[in-house]
């Protein structure tokens, strides 16, 4: 409201206001005389004859002045530019009585702010990201004022928080109003921060590519970055392999090779994608196993001199199989005796004794030949039984008989075994036939250059026992220590076919006890110098390795700790390195360094140099290795207190009368919202001409409006919300002349603004503008339901550019606004039943010059009979794309229900009604293509319905908002004779408040 300059009271003895004679007339006066006011200042003029008896009374005068504007009334608003003006009053009845008052306009202090602007008016951010806003203060003559100090605070710290610089934080997702104001004043603007999540735009995957064996498993990580290179936590990630039949990947990355091939792995997170390629290939085969041994057969043989007989060499590895495709050479001790055929025969030279060999791979077996210069010629050999059949694992004997020539039966001459299938069937040198492997073999046994055969069938058998131990390797295989060194050992039993075995238990022993010892685990310390071999044994089974130990020693010449100074806060840590080097400077790897403090109490040190802060002060570091040591100094002092990252003030909302007090309290928190103690709290009031708050927090209502109290606490600022009813009312009355920042419509009803509506229902005088039911005593627009009435009046302002000339916008009619405010002061009368009917407010967009459909609507209504709290209810008139797809006024068949929110405070119930209540609403459309538009709902300065992530109208983009409606409609009808009243309608673009 426009502040008036109060007249003082008339002096004098004044009449009742009956009219004056023209004869009675004196002379006429006005008063204040003079005046001296501000720019856009109000002074209340009054005027009174006196008359020729000496008395006064109030006289009924003509306004006029030279500058400036005047009412009927004599309320008098100066002009925007200083000097000076005439205010002159004339008798309405013609006698000509006249007299003036001199008005001085003050020209404005060119060091008092007049004005302060934010910019950016909007900011967009991501979470963790931030924007510097700058605030200009100018003067009445639109100078910049630099040096004027300005606060800064949020609206929603949890959103945004911004400091002394006007520099924003994103903290959260949603929506804050940064506000600045001039210190001390009233002076403010805002700017809207609103904060989304970080989009991902980069996925790395790691490692970037990988080579794996069938059956082998690695893990991939995907890394993901936001639109600044932050990176980000807490998103889902999809994995996929582009062949599953080359290698699968699981939900948490783990991928597994299945068959040889190339396939690429993909890391999704929100539509962006990275990929690394996968190579998979065969395990190479294994190394053939090497011969172990070599069985010659017979063992023995007896041919005279000139005669053949024939030797078999089966070659073996270590766990007995036996090798096929192996390489036989053939020879004898002494050549005179016998003679070798590269199959194995042997041919007597001469009498004697020889023998014979067969070398498989530098691994040799043997058997013995005896050549006599007489023999007795063998027959025949006989093998029983000459068929037979054993499981793999199990044996058969077999049985041998030898006759001469004359079929007698030669006893005691050498026979030899050999099987022709050693893979299936073996045989020792008594006939004894051991199954290997499902299958047949021929197995032949000879003498004297005769042979005979059976045939040995082998099937399968139970399974055959675990492999036993057959050789232990060592890793290293030899070793070389200084005295006091250490190394460590592995070792690995093997089978016969050289597999590493698993699960077995190795015993670990020295030879020479005083040259090195041994632990369980394999490692071995030197102890003496000397030679001696290091043993694992396994399962009976030894293996070795040569262990040498020398007498140098190492000298140690400098022992370097890094970093020298470091600096810790108490609970912090940090962990030290020592590089330890010999007389020559030669850096002496796996040293054992020792390492200690000398004040714990401010800095402890673990063996691995690792140092923790414990108290503040200072604390000597040393690393020793071999009698030689080095030093660093550790600083630790005390974490400084949590910065200050939010303010709370208490209660966030109070209601005072023109001088009553109430004292907020602040509370500031950490950034994990621990409460900070024993930190000062700067107050400072919003409108220190509505309400003053003092260092304490003690609040003192001054005049009838709202303001915000700030407390600022290290540049981090919280409010809370004050509202000052002025005797008699809310202090609404000519609440026009004074319209705040962004106002585009304001309607107090104390003038008759109705012909600016476009359209206006009086619904046979229902709602008319009645002069004293309004806030404060003024006037307001009065409705009065009769029982079963539906439609009870209704004022329809039209703002921006519209698609028809009928609609007669109240403003220029040239914007397309994207977003707006709008309120109005509702009082249900005591009685007042059934709840709110349906309408109360609606803000539109208009979209086609013909059939008057609408692109949305943003209900603000009761939703229905009996329902007692408000409701927002957004539709949309398009589709999802933004193509208008209705066709007529409220076709809400062809509308999209959004989803609604109700308020929390019920005010059509009993014990609310009779009350006045300020509503707010707000709408911001979407952005075109996103779900970002907001509708919010407040009830006396505190939100209380609120719905974000709207999609209003797609990509529509032909008009704006442009059309609010004030209606007072009741579906069902009203349940009885009842009324209402509302007051001081206001249309803004930014927050208008109560």
């Amino acid at each position: 409201m426009t502040a008036f300059v109060a007249a003082l009271a008339l002096l004098g003895a004044c009449t009742d206001g009956t009219l004056v004679p023209p004869e009675d007339i004196a002379a006429l006066h006005t008063w204040p005389a003079s005046a001296e006011v501000d720019p856009g200042q109000g002074v209340a003029f009054a005027a009174w004859f006196v008359r020729t008896t000496g008395d006064s009374v109030p006289a009924g005068v003509t306004w006029s002045a030279t500058g400036g504007t005047i009412d009927a009334a004599g309320r008098f608003t100066a002009p925007a530019s200083p000097g000076s003006v005439w205010v002159v009053a004339r008798d309405a009845s013609g006698t000509g009585a006249a007299d003036s008052s001199h008005v001085a306009v003050r020209a404005p202090d060119p060091s008092l702010p007049a004005s302060i602007q934010v910019t950016p008016r909007v900011v967009s951010l991501h979470v963790g990201g931030a924007s510097a806003l700058t605030a200009r203060v100018a003067n009445a003559q639109g100078a910049a004022l630099t040096a004027t100090p300005i606060g800064w605070w949020s609206s929603a710290s949890s959103v945004a928080v911004v400091d002394g610089h006007g520099r924003v934080s994103a903290t959260g997702e949603g929506v804050a109003r940064i506000v600045a104001r001039v210190t001390g004043t009233a002076l403010a603007d805002t700017a809207e921060v609103e904060v989304a999540r970080a989009p991902v735009t980069t996925v790395s995957v790691l490692p970037g590519g990988a080579t794996l064996q069938v059956g082998a498993e690695t893990d991939f990580s995907a890394a993901l970055f936001g639109p600044g290179g932050e990176p980000l936590q807490g998103r889902t990630v999809a994995w996929t392999s582009s062949d599953t039949g080359v290698a699968r990947v699981g939900a948490g990355g783990r991928a597994v090779a299945l068959a040889p091939g190339t396939t690429r792995i993909t890391a999704l997170a929100e539509g962006v994608q990275g990929a690394a390629d996968l190579t998979v290939t065969l395990a190479p085969p294994p190394p053939p196993p090497a011969v172990a041994s070599v069985d010659v057969g017979p063992l023995t043989a007896t041919v005279p001199i000139g005669a053949t007989t024939h030797f078999a060499a089966i070659p073996r590895a270590a766990d007995g199989t036996a090798l096929t495709g192996r390489v036989v050479t053939w020879s004898v001790v002494h050549p005179a005796v016998a003679a070798m055929a590269p199959d194995g025969g042997a041919t007597g030279l001469s009498a004697g004794t020889t023998v014979v060999r067969a070398s498989v791979e530098g691994v040799t077996g043997s058997g013995t030949l005896t050549v006599t210069d007489t023999a007795t010629v063998v027959g025949s050999v006989t093998v029983a039984p000459s068929v037979a059949a054993v499981e793999t694992g199990q044996s058969v004997a077999l049985s041998v008989v030898v006759r001469d020539l004359g079929d007698a039966v030669i006893e005691g001459v050498p026979v030899g075994w050999w099987s022709e299938a050693p893979a299936v069937a073996t045989v020792g040198a008594d006939g004894t036939v051991t199954g290997v492997a499902p299958g047949s073999a021929v197995i032949r046994a000879a003498s004297g250059g005769v042979e005979g055969s059976a045939t040995v069938t082998v099937s399968d058998g139970p399974p055959p026992p675990p492999p036993a131990v057959s050789s232990v390797s060592i890793a290293p295989g030899a070793a070389a220590l200084d005295v006091g060194g250490a190394a460590a050992f592995s070792a690995t039993p093997r089978a016969a076919d050289g597999s590493a075995l698993s699960g077995r238990v190795v015993t670990w022993s020295v030879v020479d006890g005083s040259v090195a010892s041994v632990s369980a685990d394999g490692t071995v310390t030197a102890l003496a110098p000397g030679a001696t071999t290091l043993r694992a044994t396994s399962e009976g089974v030894v293996g070795s390795a040569a262990l040498t130990v020398a007498d140098t020693v190492t000298v140690i010449g400098s022992v370097a700790v890094a970093p020298v100074s470091p600096a810790l806060e108490t609970g912090e840590a940090i962990t030290l390195s020592a590089t330890v080097r010999d007389t020559a400077g030669v850096v002496v790897t796996g040293a054992p360094v020792e390492w200690s403090s000398d004040t714990p109490g401010v800095a402890s040190v673990n063996a691995s140099g690792r140092v923790t802060g414990v108290a503040a002060g200072s604390a000597g570091i040393t690393a020793k290795s071999g009698g030689v040591q080095g030093a660093a100094t550790v600083t630790v002092s005390d974490p400084p207190p949590p910065a200050v990252a939010s303010v709370s003030v208490s209660p966030a909302s109070s209601a005072l009368a023109v001088g009553a007090s109430t004292t907020l309290s602040a509370t500031p928190r950490a950034a994990d919202g621990t409460v900070l103690t024993g930190r000062d709290v700067v107050w400072s009031s919003g409108q220190s001409g509505v309400a003053t708050v003092d260092d304490s927090g003690r609040v003192t209502g001054v005049a009838g409006g709202y303001t915000a109290i700030t407390a600022t606490v290290e540049g981090v600022s919280g409010s809370a919300t004050v509202s000052v009813t002025a005797p008699g009312g809310a202090g609404l009355a000519d609440e026009c002349r004074s319209p705040g920042a962004g106002w585009i419509w304001c309607d107090d009803f104390d003038e008759n603004r109705l012909s600016s509506y476009f359209e206006v229902d009086h619904a046979g005088g229902a709602f008319q503008r009645t002069a004293g039911v309004g806030a404060d005593g003024s006037t307001g627009m009065r409705v009065e339901f009769s029982p079963g009435q539906v439609g009870a009046g209704s004022l329809h302002l039209a703002v921006g550019r519209t698609p028809q000339s009928y609609m007669a916008p109240a403003d220029a009619g040239t914007a397309d606004y994207r977003e707006l405010y709008w309120r109005v002061y509702v009082k249900n009368d005591a009685g007042w039943t059934g709840g709110g009917g349906e309408k109360l407010s609606r803000a539109f967009i208009f979209a086609s010059p013909s059939n008057w459909s609408q692109a949305m609507i943003a209900h603000v209504w009761s939703g229905g009979a009996g329902e007692n709290h408000l409701f927002l209810d957004p539709v949309r008139g398009t589709d999802a794309s933004g193509n208008l797809v209705t066709t007529q006024y409220n076709d809400f068949a062809n509308m999209t229900w959004l989803g609604g929110d109700a308020s929390a405070t019920p005010i059509f119930d009993a014990a609310h009604v009779g009350s006045w209540y300020c509503v707010e609403a707000h709408v911001r459309l979407n952005t075109a293509g996103q779900s970002d538009g907001v509708f919010e709902l407040w009830i006396d300065d505190a939100l209380e319905a609120q719905r974000t992530g709207l999609n209003w109208l797609g990509n529509f983009s032909a008009y704006g908002l442009n059309a609010v409606y004030l209606e007072n409609y009741w579906n069902g009808g009203a349940p009885r004779s009842q009324g209402r009243t509302l007051d001081n309608f206001v249309v803004s673009t930014q927050r208008i408040g109560c």
